[in-house]
């Protein structure tokens, strides 16, 4: 007999050696088997999908979608790949492939292993940050931060501009404290900042260090700075120190430009000589 003659394995059986007079195995659980299968095992039901109890399963598409709460890797339904449950941070809807394919989305927690929807997933308590995929609460809101309940990091909603915390529990805007006088705080300050010398405030809740170079007494761009920044010392006026709370006046023969920190002075110009009387 010419191999030509030779009758291909029918669909749902497998003929692992030769010289069969019939089909001599089952399809493997986990496995179809179209025609001309030679082992049992060797079409593996794709991820998502398993064939728990039946050995009779022709294609692909007879395999039996994964059932909620559950991973199927490839293969699944074989005693050599059971159902998978799903990862404690995830959810496995019906079709789920590998247990960490669906994670709770960022601001959400799950510690269970049995969720089949995202709506399932807990909301991140207020004052703690939850990333993607999170088991548990990831960690305190960061210092000079709030996290409202749903958070996603620690870094996600500073304290505005004006005011300033160095908690690690806040949970909303109004619980950051307002910046001191003659001191100013950029959004997400920990510790408020005193004022350049060359310049001063006396108000709360200052937002920036205005128009002054850092640490200097140089007036940028040539404009003065005022409420809600740092302000600047007036011309006639001067501010040595940081976190001053009013200018200080410059004393007779001496003068000042805006944003100086020391008084300047006067220069002496002598009288012209002219033709004498």
């Amino acid at each position: 007999m010419m191999i030509a003659q030779c009758t291909p394995c029918p669909a749902g059986r497998a003929c692992p050696s030769s010289g069969l007079v019939l089909p001599s195995h089952e399809c493997a659980l986990g496995h179809y088997c179209n025609s001309g299968t030679q082992w049992p095992t060797q079409h593996k039901c794709p991820a998502g999908t398993w064939n728990p109890n039946s050995t009779s399963f022709i294609q692909a598409a007879d395999c039996l979608r994964c059932p909620e709460r559950f991973a199927c890797l490839m293969g699944s339904g074989h005693s050599s790949q059971p159902l998978l449950k799903c990862a404690r941070g995830h959810f496995c809807p019906p079709g789920t492939r590998y247990p960490t394919e669906y994670p709770c989305p960022r601001g959400t927690y799950t510690q269970s292993d049995a969720l089949q929807e995202e709506a399932q997933c807990t909301v991140c308590p207020g004052g703690f940050y939850c990333i993607e995929g999170s088991a548990e609460v990831s960690g305190r809101c960061t210092r000079g931060y709030y996290c409202p309940p749903g958070t996603g990091s620690g870094i996600d909603f500073p304290c505005p501009a004006g005011t300033f915390s160095n908690a690690t529990d806040l949970k909303a805007a109004d619980e950051c404290r307002p910046c001191p006088v003659a001191h100013f705080c950029p959004p997400g300050s920990v510790e408020p900042v005193a004022c350049y010398a060359g310049t001063y405030s006396s108000n709360m809740s200052v937002e920036d260090a205005g128009l002054m170079n850092l640490g200097g007494n140089t007036v940028l761009s040539g404009n003065l700075s005022a409420f809600p920044s740092c302000i600047t010392c007036p011309p006639g006026f001067f501010c040595p120190h940081r976190a001053m709370l009013a200018p200080l006046r410059c004393g007779k023969g001496f003068y000042s430009k805006p944003g100086q920190a020391n008084c300047t002075i006067c220069p002496v110009h002598s009288r012209p000589h002219g033709p004498s009387s």
